[in-house]
């Protein structure tokens, strides 16, 4: 249950009164709650390596994390066996810190501060938790009235490439602020296919680079909309296609207008500008390999109408647990998505 307005201030007034004793033995406390309640929701079904049922308890590591073994395969495990908590090094409390810098969408070097982590670690566990979030923006279906258009930014290949066996730079490196040789639409412009309901529910995805292909943004929103919807569209004529496909009605704007009677795509346009404003101001540019990854990182900020304390549970309720099953390492991820 999230805290009201007045409880928040509340809270804070109490918090500024702790001294750093107190403050410490606080932390302490929170941690050991946020650790009972994924231990007790967290439920062992079968072994991660065989599959079988026959599973019993052996004992809590030094860290109070369950240990369990396979009776077909004599296998030992942990029930963050397979979680975004597994082998990690860091305590509880500064995965949880972690999370609330990244819905208060605080830069890499800032969080570097406030967790006491390495620049690197921070962007890592920036790159994973976007990673499992990606499977929860999976499940989202738009309905109702959606407006669509698309946005671009620049192909980026920002980054330390020096670990990486398979990465090869596809075009010339350019000198700052001589970023793109070709006018207009290129190859060298990333199109971002997106899509928000009135409900304020978002769904984007990177569909290809350049003109943007009514297939690649088919493939982008398909399983993602209604049949039935109201699709809300500039005047692209791709979209006859996608829409006739999903079975939606439609209503595309004029040529040079933003609004036809009482439909309009600003919601979608104001998506755009403060989307770009997270990767261009808060984070000063991103790699476009990683950009799938703050897609989702945003949507998942500005979804619905949640709290910030609703969003903080949220992700960490739904982080901590969830399989990671492979992520991808950064040295191995494509240059362009995919």
């Amino acid at each position: 249950m999230s805290l009201s307005k007045q409880e928040e201030i509340i809270f804070n007034k109490l918090l500024a009164k702790l001294d750093k004793d107190q403050k410490q033995k606080l932390s302490e406390r929170l941690n050991t709650e946020i650790k009972n309640i994924i231990n007790n929701d967290y439920v062992i079904e079968e072994c991660p390596y065989c599959h079988s049922k026959h599973i019993i308890k052996k004992g809590k590591n030094n860290k109070n994390i369950q240990r369990y073994q396979c009776k077909d395969c004599k296998k030992f495990f942990r029930e963050t066996y397979n979680t975004i908590l597994f082998k990690t090094r860091k305590d509880l409390n500064i995965w949880s810190k972690y999370i609330e810098c990244m819905i208060d969408k605080r830069p890499l070097r800032e969080i570097e501060e406030i967790c006491d982590i390495s620049l690197p670690t921070a962007h890592c566990w920036r790159i994973k938790i976007t990673d499992i979030l990606s499977k929860m923006m999976e499940d989202i279906i738009l309905n109702g009235i959606v407006e669509s258009d698309e946005t671009y930014t620049k192909l980026s290949f920002k980054g330390n490439h020096s670990k990486s066996k398979n990465f090869v730079m596809p075009r010339k490196k350019h000198k700052r602020g001589n970023d793109i040789h070709t006018r207009g639409l290129s190859n060298e412009q990333v199109c971002i296919a997106c899509f928000i309901s009135d409900k304020n529910l978002s769904y984007s995805k990177v569909a290809n680079l350049g003109q943007p292909s009514w297939n690649k943004i088919y493939k982008v929103i398909n399983k993602h909309i209604e049949k039935g919807s109201i699709l809300i569209t500039d005047n692209y004529k791709g979209y006859t296609i996608i829409v006739d496909k999903l079975k939606l009605n439609h209503i595309p704007m004029p040529q040079g207008e933003y609004s036809n009677g009482t439909f309009n795509i600003q919601k979608i346009n104001s998506y755009h500008s403060y989307f770009k404003d997270l990767i261009n101001h808060n984070f000063r540019g991103v790699s476009t390999k990683y950009l799938n990854n703050y897609i989702v990182y945003y949507n998942f900020l500005h979804c619905g109408q949640n709290k910030r304390s609703k969003k903080i549970i949220d992700l960490q309720d739904y982080v901590f647990k969830v399989e990671r099953n492979d992520l991808i390492k950064g040295s191995n991820r494509p240059a362009i998505p995919a």
